[in-house]
């Protein structure tokens, strides 16, 4: 989500020009922003540039109730529960195990499984 500020405050727009509807903010609120336990939890790190571009999210968006970590928390468990990502997951895990015992079991992965692998899974 993409937007820059706007002459009317409270209001983003997008960078092709167009405005987000109060519904689709509170729908975004709703599926990002909300609250969770994080205990017990465990840290997880990030470069500082990205921290601070989540950091002027969670201050603009979600208000005084809300942190880094809810978010970042929101938006894993969001991804992780698309069905083309559970696909997907499933087929490297089936392909890491058999690995365990098939040197070429890697190989073997759709396309999709390996651009998945190489953007969310390959160190920096």
């Amino acid at each position: 989500m993409t937007a820059i500020p706007n002459a009317n405050p409270g209001t983003e727009v997008n960078v092709d020009g167009t405005g987000y509807s109060d519904e689709v903010k509170r729908s975004y609120q709703e599926t990002f922003f909300a609250g969770h336990s994080l205990k017990p939890y465990k840290y997880v790190g990030c470069t500082l540039s990205l921290w601070q571009r989540l950091k002027r999210i969670v201050t603009n968006i979600g208000g005084d109730k809300a942190s880094v970590g809810m978010y970042v928390q929101n938006i894993v468990a969001y991804h992780l529960e698309e069905e083309d990502v559970k696909t997907l997951i499933a087929e490297l895990t089936a392909a890491s195990y058999l690995s365990d015992t098939d040197s070429t079991a890697m190989d073997g992965i759709s396309l999709n499984a390996k651009k998945y692998q190489a953007k969310y899974l390959m160190g920096d």
